[in-house]
């Protein structure tokens, strides 16, 4: 039988690349701590978000929400709402932001969501279920509709809801316990959920695309501690979940990876996953420090001073040491006592978007990105490997205007404008035509001879070559043919 925080006494339990840090990250050795960062006086604040299309970090409190521009570094006319705001989050559009509010309007609960590009606010009730005392926290999947969760008054289940804001329509998707935070991956195909109010530490994992909601519990599967909040990579490859007892890693199924913090010593609190590197960001116990580590080898790789010491927050969330992070992971935020502080992480831009490989199975294919800075200074080359869906993040990239020459092995190469020098680009797209099996930017005899000599074979063949197989399906069949043909005489750029 599950336990719940009253009267329950705790039980005691106690990835490969070598990451090229950005910005004030580079060369950084993990005894150092840099920056203070911008202060932000909120007393009564709860939780943020940031509106990077507009730089104002918004903060709910009491009955309002605050609004910061950190562009003049000064409050702006804040949005009064009603009741006693909780969590937050912004749609991926960046027009919308569902704010919950911890208190029930007689037997209905409700959000408010504010229409960011004329400022206006509606409330959006639901019908209250047993003992529930208000919405808890929210947040928003990559199909533009957000899960919620509830407080209860006193202690017991609550309702997890969706709601869709373009059409109007909710839905119960599933009983919870009480006071459930919510956190989405940076591309939004799936939001963590750490269940609060219970010792075995149950944890979930909602899938957007279809809805799946796995779910661990138990002193087997869950933590086996009251959980404080949920952290989730940027592509749902990765969760951790801080406790009293540390703070345990998953992957994508949920399993356990890793363990970082100690019992009742030094131990995250709060945590946010950086949206392109493979790093991890913790508020630390004991310390006014944000640790950065990475996510393969988990080892400590930076520290970030915030002037404030942060303590355990008793297992609730939304006391201190709540962190978010810019889309662009340039800037970093953390609740502290007294308000919110800020810091610049990234000096440098991210260029992020998808590659199309014409004809390609399997596009998780190796891509070069020749940089060249169009006011003639030296270029440089990055190397990536595309995910199944094509996408790519570069980080580490100087705020320069360039003509970047993009290059797939099996494809031909194609020369685009990309203008980093404001900040990070988002949505990147190219589109590079298959064909050329020698990778010498032509498509010719060559490539023909090549596919030829590998024709009719598939992957483990003795004559079978990869170069031929060029769309990746792991054999060589007309289907290559075909799209060496259709290019035949085709040269990328240059």
């Amino acid at each position: 039988m599950k336990r719940t925080r009253e009267g329950v006494s705790r039980l005691q339990r106690g990835w490969r690349f070598a990451l090229a840090l950005v910005g004030v990250f580079l060369l950084l050795t993990p005894g150092a701590t840099r920056a203070s960062g911008t202060f932000i006086s909120a007393p009564n604040r709860v939780d943020m978000a940031y509106d990077q299309a507009r730089s104002i970090l918004y903060i709910s409190s009491g009955s309002s929400v605050l609004r910061y521009s950190l562009l003049t570094n000064q409050f702006l006319t804040a949005f009064s709402l009603a009741g006693s705001l909780g969590g937050m989050d912004i749609s991926p559009d960046g027009n919308r932001l569902l704010v919950a509010d911890r208190q029930r309007v007689g037997n209905r609960i409700e959000i408010f969501e504010i229409d960011l590009t004329t400022g206006v606010s509606k409330r959006v009730y639901f019908n209250r279920s047993f003992g529930e005392g208000g919405t808890f926290t929210v947040a928003f999947g990559n199909d533009g509709a957000a899960l919620i969760s509830s407080t209860f008054e006193g202690s017991g289940p609550v309702t997890l809801r969706r709601y869709d804001p373009a059409s109007g329509a909710s839905s119960d998707l599933a009983t919870i316990d009480q006071d459930t935070m919510l956190t989405a991956s940076a591309d939004g195909s799936v939001i963590g959920l750490a269940e609060s109010n219970s010792s075995d530490g149950p944890f979930d994992r909602y899938r957007v695309l279809d809805g799946n909601l796995l779910r661990e519990s138990g002193y087997s599967n869950g933590t086996s501690w009251f959980n404080y909040e949920i952290g989730v990579s940027r592509d749902g490859s990765q969760y951790a979940i801080p406790t009293y007892g540390g703070t345990f890693l998953y992957d994508s199924d949920l399993q356990g990876i890793a363990t970082i913090g100690q019992y009742a010593g030094g131990q995250p609190i709060g945590v946010v996953y950086d949206p392109f590197a493979d790093v991890v960001y913790f508020a630390w116990a004991g310390t006014s420090e944000v640790r950065a580590f990475d996510t393969n080898t988990f080892t400590q790789i930076a520290a970030y001073d915030f002037q404030s010491a942060f303590s355990s927050p008793g297992d609730t969330a939304f006391v201190e040491g709540r962190l978010k992070i810019s889309r662009d992971g340039s800037y970093l935020f953390a609740t502290v006592n007294g308000g919110v502080r800020f810091l610049q992480i990234a000096v440098n831009a991210t260029v992020s978007g998808a590659v199309t490989l014409e004809g390609a199975i399997n596009r998780a294919q190796p891509v070069t990105f020749a940089f060249r800075p169009t006011d003639g200074s030296a270029g440089f080359t990055r190397l990536a490997t595309l995910d199944a869906n094509g996408k790519f993040g570069l980080v580490g990239i100087p705020r320069k205007q360039y003509n970047v020459r993009v290059k797939g092995p099996k494809w031909l190469a194609k020369v685009i404008p990309i203008d980093a020098s404001q900040g990070s680009v988002t949505n990147v797209t190219v589109t590079l035509l298959g064909g050329d099996a020698n990778n010498d930017n032509h498509v010719d005899n060559l490539d023909l001879g090549i596919v030829a000599a590998a024709y009719a074979t598939q992957a483990g063949d003795p004559n079978f070559d990869p170069r031929a197989d060029l769309n990746c399906n792991g054999e060589v069949s007309n289907l290559d043919l075909g799209l060496l043909a259709n290019n035949y005489g085709a040269d990328g750029d240059l």
